[in-house]
């Protein structure tokens, strides 16, 4: 850990995340990279922890003010709540890892619903006009862009996006008496996604990165 004194606060240099403040604000003793910590949530102790466990957890809303948190090998708790300004100040510029898998296929997703954009629109200006399956497949294409931009940018509502269009894609295909190989196209989809958010990449999958 390094100490930078300036105007009577320190930067904090933990686990690839950056702090700003004073340390004896957020816990009693020097804080170290290396130390772990247990965590009091209603009454029940758990651990270890690392600081930046603690504040990825912070970060996904899993902790309340009056959950404690201890060096481990000490005696002496704190409450989260003494440590808001600290878990607040997280260096959101430490981008969680992704693995090879995962970000191949979310590239797959968005030059797929590129291509079938442009597919699309190729296809309007030859017939001339709009028909309700051109519609369905615009959407579909740009419902897919949006919700892969989404998981690259580590949000969960990109998931449900792709959860979202699957079902859209079955309901069109039921609508359209498809086989069963255009049926669940869209549910394989979401499934395979499923698969490559457990894989871990630095520490965490995919799913427990997305915020």
């Amino acid at each position: 850990m390094r100490n930078e004194r300036r105007r009577g606060d320190a930067t904090i240099l933990l686990c690839g995340l950056r702090f700003q403040g004073n340390p004896s604000e957020f816990f009693p003793a020097p804080m170290s990279s290396e130390q772990n910590y247990s965590l009091e949530q209603n009454g029940a102790v758990r651990g270890s922890y690392t600081f930046e466990q603690i504040v990825t957890m912070w970060q996904r809303k899993e902790l309340s003010l009056k959950d404690r948190v201890r060096k481990e090998g000490t005696e002496q708790w704190t409450e989260i709540e003494k440590l808001v300004h600290v878990l607040d100040k997280a260096d959101h510029s430490a981008q969680p890892q992704s693995h090879g898998c995962l970000t191949m296929w979310l590239s797959l997703m968005i030059l797929g619903s590129v291509i079938g954009m442009v597919t699309v629109g190729i296809a309007i200006r030859d017939l001339h006009h709009m028909s309700m399956e051109l519609i369905a497949a615009i959407i579909y294409s740009i419902a897919t862009l949006i919700s892969a931009v989404g998981l690259f940018r580590w949000r969960k509502w990109g998931f449900w996006g792709c959860v979202a269009t699957a079902v859209f894609v079955t309901l069109l295909n039921l609508a359209h008496d498809a086989d069963l190989r255009q049926l669940f196209s869209g549910v394989g989809g979401v499934l395979v996604l499923s698969i490559l958010l457990q894989l871990k990449a630095g520490g965490r999958t995919g799913w427990q990165s997305l915020k």
